[in-house]
């Protein structure tokens, strides 16, 4: 009996130092020589790291205006009077985008674009006297999808050889993204696939336009003919056509193309006009993103891309235009050495307080703490959580839950007993509590969310650590 004890004991240990170790350096497997960290690295919130802070400056169109400095004014005609009151016109309109309304508009949908581009952490503060935006971003944004996110959102479908516009931000109803692995099993990976649905409206449209317009259309094409007159051609033609060369125009039948544009920039995609208007006609246009992949990390940067490429579409294009007036670093004040810091000083205050007064059990007790708190580091990072300040006050709470538990475990008597009461006692204690976290962890806002997210796996992980590692470290074991 005191040998399984001692077995139980030593095996718990290793658990606990495995445990330890993983959470804090993760797991190494060789990949084309290079050993890597299979698990991801943690993620940090904005307090503690360091982050982007871009201005973005209302981009106005002082074109016009040049123009009308450099042309010269003629009085007492009467185009003129009706270009100036176009002119008004023109800038009144102008003038009207830049409200108050349209400002917080534009922060909204700016906000809404970084949501949908999987970007967790951000502050957006509008200054509303002059409209401009300024945005705080983790330093690990990807600066591409950045970019993306404050342009105006300008999306079109042209006929390439005419540049006729058929389908714009209007047109579309909504956009759904997706992973496709279905070919995984072949080999070949995953891809991103991005599904474009049309109105009602626009499907008529593209209905009209399939049976209207031709697939094909004549391009004029100018070839050059040698007329250098002989004997024969000289009587028939005039002195000045002699020795020259005539340009004779003919006609070349080609497939008429689409293309997508966001921005006035092409989107890569091209496609034949009657492989494009079949689909289109039938309310849906289906995209791929990117090449067939086995890399995780292309496909979510990907699928970011197709998210953000989403948000700009299949919503309203933001009223005013910004331009990035200024992208700097700001340094966070609280550093991750200060957060290992906090986290040395709890460990060393619960070490002394539990050695001092139960000697082998409590360093036992400590081991089970350390155990907890490494298991649940562990599932923050596997599960991408981000650490915030309120992360690591939750943390520290499940670490004081199961000091709390462990002393007054050894406080009592430590049979099996009494062992399975006192658990069972906490269990009921913190049953609202466990509740109360799954329903926060729903919440939108990083804070609230990561705080009950790291509760509710706490509380899982304290029920799990304390019926098996605990059990074999503090039950029927002498205080010695």
């Amino acid at each position: 009996m005191k040998k399984e004890s001692t077995l139980k004991v030593i095996l718990s240990v290793l658990v606990i130092v495995l445990l330890t170790l993983v959470s804090g350096m993760g797991v190494y497997v060789k990949d084309r020589n290079v050993m890597k960290n299979k698990l991801p690295d943690y993620k940090y919130g904005m307090e503690i790291e360091d982050t982007n802070l871009i201005l973005l400056k209302i981009k106005k169109d002082e074109t016009k205006a040049n123009e009308e400095l450099e042309e010269p004014k003629e009085d007492g005609t009467e185009s003129e009077a009706n270009n100036e009151n176009q002119n008004q016109s023109e800038e009144n309109k102008e003038e009207n985008k830049y409200t108050l309304d349209n400002y917080k508009k534009a922060k909204k949908l700016i906000e809404k674009r970084l949501v949908d581009a999987g970007i967790q952490q951000y502050t957006v503060r509008l200054d509303e006297a002059s409209g401009n935006i300024a945005v705080e971003l983790p330093t690990t944004t990807i600066v591409g999808v950045v970019q993306n996110i404050f342009t105006k959102g300008n999306f079109e479908i042209k006929i390439a050889d005419n540049n006729e516009v058929i389908v714009t931000n209007a047109d579309i109803k909504e956009i759904k993204t997706s992973v496709d692995d279905s070919n995984s099993v072949y080999g070949q990976g995953s891809i991103v696939k991005m599904d474009i649905i049309f109105t009602k409206e626009a499907t008529k449209k593209l209905e009209n336009i399939k049976n209207t317009y031709a697939v094909t259309y004549e391009e004029k094409v100018q070839t050059q003919t040698d007329e250098n007159s002989s004997a024969e051609t000289a009587t028939t033609q005039t002195t000045s056509e002699q020795g020259k060369n005539e340009e004779t125009k003919q006609t070349e039948t080609k497939d008429r193309q689409v293309a997508l544009y966001l921005n006035g920039t092409s989107l890569g995609a091209s496609f034949g006009f009657k492989s494009f208007i079949d689909s289109a006609a039938n309310g849906s246009l289906p995209l791929t993103l990117g090449n067939y992949t086995t890399n995780k990390e292309d496909i979510d940067t990907s699928l970011k891309q197709a998210n953000l490429n989403k948000s700009l579409i299949q919503n309203e294009e933001l009223p005013v235009e910004y331009e990035i007036e200024q992208n700097s670093v700001i340094h966070s004040n609280v550093q991750k050495n200060t957060v290992k810091i906090v986290f040395a000083i709890v460990f060393v205050a619960m070490a002394v307080v539990l050695l001092v007064k139960y000697k082998l059990k409590g360093l036992y007790g400590f081991l089970t703490i350390v155990g907890i708190t490494a298991a649940l580091l562990l599932t923050i990072r596997y599960s991408n959580l981000v650490i915030t300040t309120s992360a690591i006050c939750s943390i520290v709470a499940v670490m004081a839950i199961q000091f709390i538990y462990v002393y007054s475990t050894l406080n009592g008597k430590t049979s099996h007993t009494k062992f399975n009461e006192n658990i069972f006692e906490f269990t009921k204690i913190f049953m609202p509590v466990f509740i109360m976290s799954l329903v926060i962890s729903f919440a939108k806002t990083l804070e609230l969310g990561s705080i009950g997210q790291i509760i509710f796996w706490g509380l899982i992980i304290f029920e799990i650590i304390n019926n098996t590692l605990t059990r074999a470290l503090l039950a029927d074991t002498k205080n010695k």
